[in-house]
C-alpha cells in the first residue's frame, strides 16, 4: 500500500506524468483465461509467480499485440479477443526471474530509487510486469477474427 501512495503522489507533485510512466498495453493472459471477468471486476489480473516468468513476479503486458495474439486461443467461430489497458509502470527496470517490483534500487550517483515495475529492456521495453491489479485499468475488448490464408492479419 505504500508503495502505491507513492506512485499516486509522483502524479500528484509532477514527477510523473502520463507519457513517461503510464502507456496503454496489451495484457498478456493464459490461452483459457476469462477476460470478460477481468473487465467485469470479479477476477483480477493473473499473478504469475515462478520459475516460468522470464522477467519477474506479477502481471504481464506488452505493448505488442502480437505477443498477446500468439497466446489468445479463439473461440468456435474463430473470434479472438484481446485487452489493452492503461497500466501505470512508472519507474521500468529490466527484469529477471524470481524478482518482484516495487523495490528499491541504488543508482550511481543519484541515489536509491523506487523501481516500480520489470520489462524485458530498460531502453525499448515490450513486455511488462507490474506488481499487482490496481497499476491497470481494464480498457477496450478488442474481438478480431483472422482471415484464412491471410497468414496471422487479422480481418
Amino acid at each position: 500500500m505504500e508503495k502505491r501512495n507513492e506512485i499516486k503522489q509522483d502524479f500528484e507533485s509532477g514527477k510523473f506524468n502520463e507519457t513517461e510512466h503510464e502507456r496503454w498495453l496489451f495484457y498478456l493472459q493464459f490461452p483459457d483465461e476469462s477476460i470478460d471477468r477481468i473487465c467485469k471486476g470479479s477476477v483480477p489480473f493473473t499473478f504469475r509467480d515462478g520459475e516460468d516468468n522470464k522477467y519477474g513476479n506479477g502481471i504481464y503486458f506488452s505493448k505488442e499485440a502480437t505477443f498477446v495474439d500468439d497466446q489468445v486461443i479463439a473461440d468456435k467461430d474463430g473470434i479472438k479477443r484481446m485487452l489493452l489497458s492503461r497500466v501505470v509502470v512508472g519507474r521500468i527496470d529490466a527484469g529477471h526471474p524470481q524478482l518482484t517490483a516495487p523495490f528499491t534500487k541504488q543508482q550511481s550517483g543519484k541515489g536509491a530509487k523506487t523501481m516500480h515495475s520489470l520489462a524485458d529492456s530498460e531502453e525499448d521495453p515490450i513486455t511488462f510486469v507490474i506488481p499487482d491489479g490496481t497499476y491497470a485499468y481494464p480498457a477496450y475488448m478488442i474481438y478480431y477474427k483472422l482471415k484464412s490464408g491471410l497468414g496471422d492479419k487479422p480481418s
